[in-house]
C-alpha cells in the first residue's frame, strides 16, 4: 500500500479509536485549539510495519512517514497499543521530545490516557487536568 494510503488509513483508524478508547477527551482538547497538533492511538502492528532495528527507530520512521504523508509541519504524538508513546515536532519550536519522555517516565504503559493528556497539558492544550484552559 502506498505511504499516502497508509497514512489516510491510519488517520481514519485514529478517528474510530478516539471515539471508543478511554482517551475520548483528546479530540475535544485538540479541536479548535491548534491545527498543527496530531495525536493518534494505533495498534502495535502499525509500529512493527515501520523500518528500523528497534522500536525507537521504528517510531521515528513512522512519525517521519506520517508527517511526510500529511505534508504538514506540526506536533505528532502516537501511542502504539501496549508498546509506548512517541512524539516528534516537525517544523515547529515545540519541545515535544522531552515532554513525551517526561510523561512516559511518570506513567505506566497501561496509563495511555494519562500519558497523552499529560503531554497535551505540557503543550498548553485547554481542558487540562488542573482545570486550566492552557492559555
Amino acid at each position: 500500500m502506498p505511504t499516502r494510503l497508509r497514512v489516510a488509513a491510519a488517520l481514519a483508524l485514529v478517528c474510530v479509536l478516539l471515539a471508543v478508547a478511554p482517551v475520548d477527551n483528546l479530540r475535544e482538547r485538540i479541536d479548535g485549539w491548534r491545527d498543527d497538533v496530531y495525536v493518534a492511538v494505533l495498534p502495535a502492528a502499525a509500529l512493527q510495519e515501520a523500518p528500523g532495528p528497534d522500536q525507537p527507530a521504528q517510531a521515528r520512521a513512522f512519525l517521519a512517514r506520517l508527517a511526510d504523508g500529511l505534508d504538514r509541519d506540526g506536533v505528532y504524538v502516537v501511542g502504539f497499543g501496549g508498546i509506548g508513546v512517541y512524539g516528534a515536532a516537525v517544523g515547529t519550536d515545540d519541545r515535544v521530545g522531552p515532554i513525551v519522555a517526561e510523561q512516559v517516565a511518570e506513567h505506566t504503559i497501561g496509563q495511555l490516557d494519562q500519558t497523552l493528556n499529560g503531554i497535551l497539558d505540557e503543550l498548553g492544550a485547554p481542558g487540562g487536568s488542573d482545570g486550566s484552559r492552557g492559555f
